[in-house]
Protein backbone atom coordinates (compact mmCIF):
# COMPACT_ATOMS: atom_id res chain seq x y z
CA UNK A 1 0.00 0.00 0.00
CA UNK A 2 1.44 3.09 -0.74
CA UNK A 3 2.53 5.72 1.68
CA UNK A 4 -0.15 8.55 2.02
CA UNK A 5 0.84 12.40 1.32
CA UNK A 6 -1.20 15.42 3.54
CA UNK A 7 -0.17 18.93 2.96
CA UNK A 8 -0.74 21.64 4.97
CA UNK A 9 -0.42 25.23 4.07
CA UNK A 10 -1.48 28.73 4.58
CA UNK A 11 -0.15 31.95 4.91
CA UNK A 12 2.53 33.06 7.36
CA UNK A 13 1.60 32.53 10.56
CA UNK A 14 -1.06 30.16 9.61
CA UNK A 15 0.26 27.07 12.04
CA UNK A 16 1.25 24.72 9.69
CA UNK A 17 4.40 23.04 11.71
CA UNK A 18 2.36 23.68 14.45
CA UNK A 19 -0.49 21.04 13.69
CA UNK A 20 1.78 19.01 12.25
CA UNK A 21 4.23 18.16 15.10
CA UNK A 22 0.64 17.53 17.07
CA UNK A 23 -0.79 15.40 14.35
CA UNK A 24 2.61 13.44 14.51
CA UNK A 25 1.95 12.87 18.56
CA UNK A 26 -1.08 11.02 17.57
CA UNK A 27 -0.65 9.07 14.78
CA UNK A 28 1.88 7.11 12.89
CA UNK A 29 3.66 9.85 10.44
CA UNK A 30 6.49 11.54 9.48
CA UNK A 31 6.15 15.74 9.65
CA UNK A 32 8.86 17.26 6.30
CA UNK A 33 8.64 21.20 6.61
CA UNK A 34 9.92 22.36 2.93
CA UNK A 35 12.08 25.21 4.61
CA UNK A 36 13.66 22.47 6.58
CA UNK A 37 13.99 20.25 4.01
CA UNK A 38 15.20 22.67 1.49
CA UNK A 39 17.90 23.68 4.32
CA UNK A 40 18.83 20.08 4.70
CA UNK A 41 19.38 19.70 0.55
CA UNK A 42 20.52 23.22 -0.02
CA UNK A 43 22.63 24.55 3.64
CA UNK A 44 23.06 27.84 2.30
CA UNK A 45 19.65 28.51 1.48
CA UNK A 46 19.56 30.87 4.03
CA UNK A 47 22.00 33.07 2.56
CA UNK A 48 20.34 33.30 -0.43
CA UNK A 49 18.33 36.34 -1.92
CA UNK A 50 15.31 34.55 -2.75
CA UNK A 51 15.46 33.60 1.13
CA UNK A 52 15.95 36.97 2.87
CA UNK A 53 13.15 38.78 0.09
CA UNK A 54 10.49 35.95 1.17
CA UNK A 55 10.39 34.95 -2.52
CA UNK A 56 9.30 31.30 -3.51
CA UNK A 57 12.01 28.74 -4.87
CA UNK A 58 12.10 27.37 -8.37
CA UNK A 59 10.04 23.99 -8.50
CA UNK A 60 12.87 22.01 -9.78
CA UNK A 61 14.99 22.56 -6.69
CA UNK A 62 12.06 21.99 -3.97
CA UNK A 63 10.69 18.68 -5.32
CA UNK A 64 14.27 17.58 -6.21
CA UNK A 65 14.55 18.14 -2.29
CA UNK A 66 11.94 16.44 -1.66
CA UNK A 67 12.13 13.43 -3.54
CA UNK A 68 15.57 12.99 -1.82
CA UNK A 69 13.71 13.30 2.08
CA UNK A 70 11.05 11.08 0.84
CA UNK A 71 13.25 8.46 -0.56
CA UNK A 72 15.56 8.96 2.30
CA UNK A 73 12.85 8.40 5.32
CA UNK A 74 11.21 5.72 3.37
CA UNK A 75 14.58 3.53 3.53
CA UNK A 76 14.70 4.66 7.06
CA UNK A 77 11.25 3.63 8.52
CA UNK A 78 8.87 1.91 5.99
CA UNK A 79 5.96 1.70 8.34
CA UNK A 80 5.03 5.53 8.03
CA UNK A 81 1.37 5.41 7.52
CA UNK A 82 1.74 8.79 5.70
CA UNK A 83 4.03 12.42 5.36
CA UNK A 84 2.99 15.24 6.26
CA UNK A 85 4.68 17.89 4.20
CA UNK A 86 3.73 21.88 5.37
CA UNK A 87 4.49 24.41 2.77
CA UNK A 88 3.32 23.19 -0.02
CA UNK A 89 2.21 23.62 -2.53
CA UNK A 90 2.57 27.51 -3.04
CA UNK A 91 1.39 28.13 -6.43
CA UNK A 92 -0.30 25.85 -9.50
CA UNK A 93 2.59 24.28 -11.00
CA UNK A 94 3.84 22.80 -7.21
CA UNK A 95 -0.29 21.75 -7.20
CA UNK A 96 0.22 19.93 -10.35
CA UNK A 97 3.41 18.08 -9.71
CA UNK A 98 1.99 16.93 -6.65
CA UNK A 99 -1.16 15.21 -8.57
CA UNK A 100 1.25 13.90 -11.07
CA UNK A 101 4.52 12.89 -9.46
CA UNK A 102 2.62 11.46 -5.84
CA UNK A 103 -0.10 9.26 -7.42
CA UNK A 104 1.34 6.27 -7.63
CA UNK A 105 2.52 2.99 -6.08
CA UNK A 106 5.01 4.72 -3.68
CA UNK A 107 3.22 7.19 -2.61
CA UNK A 108 0.09 8.75 -2.88
CA UNK A 109 -0.71 12.56 -2.58
CA UNK A 110 -4.59 12.21 -0.33
CA UNK A 111 -5.80 16.28 -0.05
CA UNK A 112 -4.27 19.83 1.11
CA UNK A 113 -5.33 21.12 4.25
CA UNK A 114 -5.46 24.79 3.68
CA UNK A 115 -5.09 26.88 7.30
CA UNK A 116 -6.58 30.40 6.29
CA UNK A 117 -5.86 33.27 8.09
CA UNK A 118 -6.18 37.26 8.41
CA UNK A 119 -3.74 39.57 7.28
CA UNK A 120 -4.27 41.29 10.93
CA UNK A 121 -3.71 37.63 12.44
CA UNK A 122 -0.75 36.61 10.28
CA UNK A 123 1.07 39.52 11.55
CA UNK A 124 0.45 39.45 14.90
CA UNK A 125 1.89 35.75 14.74
CA UNK A 126 4.62 36.42 13.10
CA UNK A 127 5.82 39.12 15.07
CA UNK A 128 8.34 38.05 18.30
CA UNK A 129 8.42 34.27 16.65
CA UNK A 130 11.18 32.38 17.04
CA UNK A 131 12.76 29.53 15.34
CA UNK A 132 15.34 26.63 16.55
CA UNK A 133 18.20 27.04 14.31
CA UNK A 134 19.23 22.90 14.88
CA UNK A 135 15.67 21.37 13.77
CA UNK A 136 13.66 24.06 12.35
CA UNK A 137 10.79 24.18 15.07
CA UNK A 138 8.80 27.75 15.44
CA UNK A 139 8.00 28.79 18.79
CA UNK A 140 6.52 32.57 19.52
CA UNK A 141 5.83 33.91 23.36
CA UNK A 142 1.84 34.43 23.20
CA UNK A 143 0.77 31.65 20.41
CA UNK A 144 3.29 28.67 21.21
CA UNK A 145 5.75 29.68 24.06
CA UNK A 146 8.71 27.11 24.94
CA UNK A 147 9.06 25.52 28.10
CA UNK A 148 11.63 27.11 29.13
CA UNK A 149 11.75 30.83 27.37
CA UNK A 150 14.01 31.05 24.69
CA UNK A 151 15.02 27.56 24.28
CA UNK A 152 14.15 24.70 22.14
CA UNK A 153 12.05 21.73 23.99
CA UNK A 154 13.75 19.08 21.89
CA UNK A 155 17.34 19.76 21.83
CA UNK A 156 17.57 22.62 23.94
CA UNK A 157 19.13 25.08 21.58
CA UNK A 158 18.99 29.04 21.90
CA UNK A 159 15.74 30.15 19.84
CA UNK A 160 16.62 33.27 16.96
CA UNK A 161 14.53 35.47 15.08
CA UNK A 162 13.93 34.17 11.89
CA UNK A 163 15.19 36.17 9.54
CA UNK A 164 12.16 36.33 6.84
CA UNK A 165 9.30 37.41 9.43
CA UNK A 166 10.02 41.27 9.09
CA UNK A 167 6.65 43.25 9.52
CA UNK A 168 7.30 44.31 5.61
CA UNK A 169 8.22 40.58 4.56
CA UNK A 170 5.39 38.86 6.30
CA UNK A 171 2.80 41.58 4.29
CA UNK A 172 4.82 40.62 1.02
CA UNK A 173 4.40 36.70 1.36
CA UNK A 174 0.84 36.97 2.79
CA UNK A 175 -0.26 38.58 -0.71
CA UNK A 176 2.02 36.28 -2.66
CA UNK A 177 -0.15 33.57 -1.19
CA UNK A 178 -3.73 35.25 -1.56
CA UNK A 179 -3.04 35.69 -5.00
CA UNK A 180 -1.70 32.04 -5.88
CA UNK A 181 -4.24 30.25 -3.80
CA UNK A 182 -6.60 31.90 -6.19
CA UNK A 183 -5.78 29.78 -9.19
CA UNK A 184 -4.25 26.58 -6.80
CA UNK A 185 -7.99 26.32 -5.13
CA UNK A 186 -9.88 25.66 -8.10
CA UNK A 187 -7.39 23.21 -9.06
CA UNK A 188 -6.94 21.25 -6.01
CA UNK A 189 -11.06 20.95 -6.00
CA UNK A 190 -10.79 19.36 -9.27
CA UNK A 191 -9.31 16.86 -7.68
CA UNK A 192 -10.94 16.08 -4.71
CA UNK A 193 -7.68 17.22 -3.35
CA UNK A 194 -8.56 20.13 -0.84
CA UNK A 195 -9.97 21.20 2.92
CA UNK A 196 -10.22 24.44 4.01
CA UNK A 197 -10.27 25.42 7.61
CA UNK A 198 -10.26 28.41 9.73
CA UNK A 199 -6.89 29.27 10.90
CA UNK A 200 -7.76 32.39 13.37
CA UNK A 201 -8.91 29.36 15.63
CA UNK A 202 -6.84 28.25 18.78
CA UNK A 203 -4.25 25.65 18.35
CA UNK A 204 -6.62 23.09 20.06
CA UNK A 205 -9.42 23.70 17.96
CA UNK A 206 -7.73 23.45 14.75
CA UNK A 207 -6.00 20.19 15.92
CA UNK A 208 -9.26 18.55 16.57
CA UNK A 209 -10.71 19.31 13.68
CA UNK A 210 -8.18 17.91 11.39
CA UNK A 211 -7.91 14.58 13.86
CA UNK A 212 -11.71 14.71 12.72
CA UNK A 213 -10.24 14.67 9.23
CA UNK A 214 -7.94 12.05 8.96
CA UNK A 215 -10.75 9.63 11.40
CA UNK A 216 -12.86 10.17 7.60
CA UNK A 217 -9.76 8.64 5.78
CA UNK A 218 -9.20 6.49 7.91
CA UNK A 219 -5.95 6.75 9.24
CA UNK A 220 -6.41 8.36 12.38
CA UNK A 221 -4.99 6.24 15.27
CA UNK A 222 -7.57 7.32 17.73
Amino acid sequence: MPIQIITIIGPPGAGKDTQAELLCKKINCYHAAISTVLSQYYPKIKESATYKQGNLFGDQLIFSALDNKLQTISKQNPTYDFFIITGLPRKLSQAQRLIKNYRNSQYYYLTTISLLVSQQQAIARTRQRLVCPVCGRTYHPRYKPPKRPGVCDYDHAKLVPRQDDTYKTTIKRFRDFAIKYLQIRPYLQKYNALIELNGNQSINNIHMQILKILDRFGKSSM
